[in-house]
């Protein structure tokens, strides 16, 4: 490997490091599946980007939850106990406009079409493939946080 290589391959470690960061301003992320093999498998997949992930334990009250975990992007699937995700969507929208990605099995065109009415930034089809999940999770982050993004950016810059 020559320089430049070794140089290239430093440097995209490093923003992959730096974009994932625990301290990163936009990384908290609070999973609502029910389906603890899911939740478990979501939560191990993002947690080794670097992301800080929280499942929700009690589905009477996800709101207490959500205000408590203070996210950045919320996973929510759309059969819970208790109450829907539709239902946990619109009052999560009703406190922040943090990004809510429904994560459904009840993939119907109506489904898709009520959560993204109901304030759902995007709905990903279970079963689904990790690394598309990781990639839109990355794309909307990009969209949402562009300047902690953009800051992020220049200090990768200056400790390169």
């Amino acid at each position: 490997m020559n320089f430049v290589a070794i140089f290239q391959r430093h440097v995209m470690i490093s923003i992959k490091y730096n974009f994932t960061r625990k301290d990163c301003p936009c990384t908290v992320f609070f999973i609502v599946e029910d389906d603890e093999i899911i939740a478990n498998l979501l939560k191990k997949n993002l947690c080794s980007w670097g992301y800080d992930v929280s499942c929700a334990e009690d589905f009477s009250n996800i709101i207490q939850e959500f205000a408590h975990k203070d996210p950045q992007l919320v996973l929510l699937d759309l059969k819970l106990p208790f109450y829907n995700g539709f239902h946990w969507c619109e009052e999560i929208r009703r406190i922040s406009q943090v990004p809510i990605i429904f994560i459904s099995s009840a993939s119907d065109n109506m489904n898709m079409v009520m959560a993204m009415s109901r304030g759902a930034d995007d709905f990903i089809a279970k079963p689904f493939d990790l690394d598309v999940l990781t990639a839109k999770i990355q794309a909307i982050l990009r969209r949402t946080y562009p300047s902690e993004l953009r800051e992020m950016s220049l200090n990768i810059r200056v400790l390169s």
